[in-house]
């Protein structure tokens, strides 16, 4: 038998934050008023932090959900019973729904959220609506009802905690899968 070159070998990313840097991204992001329980506005506009990104990059770090695919989209009616039921993953099989339970510091978060944001306008059906929808903005007319981009408020987020190597956004997802195969050994 001839043995086949490897053409395109896989290059591994294991790049992922560190303990200390995951709890001081996690400070960064979900800033709440400890008096109110309300998001703490000063911190974002003082430090000229989205608040949604930041959330939504919060949310990422407490679940390993992939942003455009799995965490941006997600609609307030598929959060029950403390579980988040996504009609859809990338690695679904057969189109099948997949359920994830949330950790207690995820659902504060989405508590905090649902204080935040009025819910009655259409895009706030979504857990993290964009604020350019329907604005005329530098590339037309907002068409997303949700928070898509969030990599310029991951620079910022980085350089807030004190994190001057560079890392991808993915580094959300890699963070919290290293840490449960470190935990669990699965």
């Amino acid at each position: 038998t001839c043995a086949l070159p490897i053409l395109f070998k896989e290059k591994e990313y294991s790049d992922y934050l560190t303990l200390p840097e995951f709890y001081r991204m996690i400070d960064n992001a979900f800033k709440i008023d400890t008096r109110s329980g309300r998001l703490l506005k000063s911190w974002y506009r003082d430090n000229q932090l989205n608040p949604v990104s930041c959330l939504l990059i919060a949310f990422q770090l407490l679940t390993g959900r992939r942003t455009r695919s799995e965490a941006s989209p997600i609609q307030w009616t598929w959060i029950r019973d403390n579980r988040l039921h996504l009609p859809k993953t990338k690695t679904s099989k057969f189109d099948t729904p997949t359920v994830f339970g949330l950790t207690p510091v995820a659902i504060k978060l989405l508590n905090v959220i649902r204080l935040a944001f009025p819910m009655s306008d259409e895009r706030n059906k979504y857990v993290f609506p964009s604020r350019d929808y329907g604005r005329k903005t530098a590339y037309g007319i907002g068409k997303t009802p949700f928070t898509v981009d969030v990599r310029s408020t991951w620079l910022k987020l980085l350089t807030l905690s004190g994190i001057e190597r560079k890392l991808k956004h993915y580094a959300t997802r890699h963070t919290v899968a290293s840490y449960i195969l470190e935990q669990t050994g699965d």
